[in-house]
């Protein structure tokens, strides 16, 4: 009844309270379609997820990569991105970078490897057993039927379905009550473990809290006499420990998010100014999330761009600029790793390929002005192709550098193979055919 009225009390507020509503329900209503069908209005976009047949191919090929321990967990936009088939650039999902799985299974075959799938196994195996013993040997059965269905439908479901982090919770909190149940109604499947701590016999008499006149730490009578309860003390100083340094984390991820969001929301209304101060403070208050770093050194440099088409710079103009450069080189390194690794500064995620893409703006922005940009921007673009090697934005965009550069032959290579990745990748074979014509080809290529 608690929580339901949790529930109710927060679905009036969303309802009548305007400033609440008009942000959340309201404005989702306001943009639908008065003349729509019921059903039209209330329909919502349908979350787009990897196809089945993709989801297992990428995992057979993480597993053969990495078959014990995966990637870790948390890993998948990663292992996609690398791994992704060819066949999916014929989709329309040839463009998006998924960051989750088609199904829990799938995915933790692709991130945790043999061992995440075996644990994973004798965990499910051992909660249908429990529930198996509950629902046909137990005399109460009728009252465990509900939550087992819950949590047995969830384990079917992993299989087939990705899940969330509200699902991951509720299937837990099943389990946890499933267990409640069983032990009030006193099952045998359900016991009690005591834990104890062995020490040396009075070697501990000279702690304040371990002498037999404590009142904090109590004893207990056993068969060779008095026995001290200091292990509870010792699991709750501990958990109070992980604690306090678990909400340290959560406050700077929670600083972090609250600051990154005011920067998107000056940026919406083109205030570059608290766009860039509200980024330096988001990662000042978490500067382990990669994105803050990458969004940065974006921001820094259209405000470089912008700075340096105004001409006639003043020797101050000329100063900010040069900064704004070098912030946008510095935070694209943090993010992607390059030139900085093995140092392992907070920000790097080396894996993503959104981060070497961002450092490859950076120096095409920079070529003629920043001595070896270059060099850096066919490095930075090299790797970026290499993470996600099925993605023909990134050889056509590195075939237009390779031509940018003078390198023909280079830039010839790079449009075939963004054509070979998408067979209808029309910019690719456009910039291929002005090569071939260029070059004097042949006539049937050029016109095929």
């Amino acid at each position: 009844m608690a929580v339901i009225s949790v529930f109710v009390i927060l679905f009036l507020v969303i309802r009548f309270v305007p400033q609440v509503a008009q942000g959340t329900l309201g404005a989702w209503i306001i943009q639908k379609d008065p003349q729509a069908t019921e059903n039209a209005q209330i329909d919502t976009p349908r979350e787009r997820v990897v196809a089945r047949q993709a989801a297992w191919d990428v995992a057979a090929q993480a597993v053969g990569k990495k078959p014990v321990l995966g990637t870790g967990p948390g890993t998948y936009q990663f292992v996609y991105t690398q791994l992704k088939p060819r066949y999916v650039n014929a989709t329309s999902d040839w463009a998006v970078r998924f960051n989750r799985s088609s199904s829990d299974f799938t995915e933790m075959i692709a991130t945790l490897g043999i061992f995440g799938i075996l644990a994973y196994l004798i965990f499910a195996v051992a909660a249908l057993r429990f529930i198996w013993a509950l629902i046909f040997k137990s005399q109460n059965s009728l009252s465990y039927l509900a939550v087992s269905a819950a949590i047995i439908g969830y384990i079917a479901a992993s299989f087939f379905v990705v899940s969330s982090f509200a699902t991951a919770a509720a299937f837990f909190i099943g389990l946890a009550a499933l267990a409640v149940l069983a032990k009030a109604a006193d099952e045998s499947q359900v016991y009690e473990v005591t834990v104890e701590l062995a020490t040396l016999k009075s070697k501990f008499a000279w702690f304040p809290l371990a002498g037999p006149a404590s009142d904090l730490i109590k004893t207990s009578e056993g068969v060779k006499g008095a026995k001290s309860q200091v292990l509870p003390i010792l699991f709750l100083a501990a958990a109070a420990i992980f604690a306090v340094i678990s909400a340290g984390y959560q406050i700077q991820a929670y600083r972090g998010e609250y600051f990154f969001r005011q920067s998107l929301l000056a940026a919406r209304s083109n205030d570059g100014n608290r766009t860039i101060n509200f980024q330096q403070r988001a990662i000042g208050a978490n500067g382990r999330v990669d994105t803050y770093h990458r969004s940065l050194s974006q921001t820094s440099l259209n405000a470089a761009t912008n700075l340096a088409q105004q001409g006639n710079l003043s020797d101050d103009q000329q100063r900010l600029l040069a900064q704004l450069a070098q912030v946008s080189i510095d935070q694209a390194k943090v993010a992607s790793g390059y030139q900085i690794l093995p140092l392992k500064l907070p920000g790097i995620s080396a894996a993503n390929v959104a981060n070497w893409e961002s450092l490859a703006n950076v120096y095409l922005a920079l070529i003629g002005s920043v001595g070896g940009a270059d060099t850096h921007a066919v490095n930075s673009l090299s790797q970026a192709v290499a993470l996600d090697p099925q993605n023909p934005i990134l050889h056509d965009r590195l075939g237009q550098l390779y031509l940018r550069l003078g390198n023909a032959d280079l830039a010839q290579r790079k449009f075939e193979d963004s054509a070979i990745v998408k067979e209808d990748y029309g910019p690719g074979r456009f910039r291929l055919a002005k090569i071939l014509i260029e070059k004097k080809g042949e006539v049937p290529r050029i016109v095929n």
